[in-house]
């Protein structure tokens, strides 16, 4: 039970711990909500096409030699919507196409010039939205924000595609980089191994 200082009122039949439970549920989700539509805002006008484009030009860019239905299936949309986005994207500059030399019935899909920097221009949008807010933050508390994050991060993942969902913005160069690995990636890798949800 909380101390009785920590109580707004004896009398209250909800217990302390509930009531910040449930304002940290609000404050939680307002936050992810009002962030995940500022990055996809910003992302979106950095790279001049729709938040769906982009994630599909990032997909393009991080992949060799990848095809319209593994877009498709990293995006969650239909082979025939990610074959009209890739047909515009590829009208637009941004996306070109060549045959695959053991397989001339596959298209291989890669970055034109153009397509390459709007992706690069979007990670950096997404970059300087997430810094502007992290940053009002003291540094002991971004540490222990870090922490919370790859705690809460590493729960999300209930399948191989979450991974695929998790991930699809981030800075993989970044990712791979750091000195630490991705908690994503250990919980797939985790839950893999054990066969959590096979």
């Amino acid at each position: 039970m909380s101390p009785r200082w920590l109580r707004l009122d004896d009398r209250d039949p909800i217990p302390w711990e509930q009531q910040q439970d449930e304002r940290l549920e609000n404050l939680l989700a307002a936050l992810s909500l009002t962030l995940g539509d500022l990055v996809q805002e910003r992302m979106a006008a950095a790279a001049g096409c729709s938040p769906t484009a982009v994630a599909a030009l990032q997909w393009v860019g991080r992949a060799p030699d990848v095809r319209t239905c593994d877009v498709a299936e990293a995006l969650e949309i239909s082979i025939p919507g990610a074959s009209q986005l890739m047909a515009s994207l590829i009208a637009a500059g941004m996306v070109q196409r060549a045959r695959y030399a053991h397989d001339q019935r596959e298209w291989r899909l890669s970055l034109t010039d153009s397509g390459a920097r709007r992706t690069l221009e979007a990670m950096r949008a997404r970059a300087e939205v997430v810094r502007g807010i992290v940053a009002t933050l003291p540094f002991p508390w971004r540490l222990r924000l870090i922490r919370i994050v790859e705690r809460l991060l590493a729960r999300m993942v209930n399948g191989p595609q979450a991974v695929v969902r998790i991930c699809r913005h981030c800075d993989w160069d970044g990712c791979r980089s750091a000195v630490e690995p991705c908690p994503v990636l250990l919980a797939h890798a985790e839950r893999t191994t054990s066969r959590e949800w096979l």
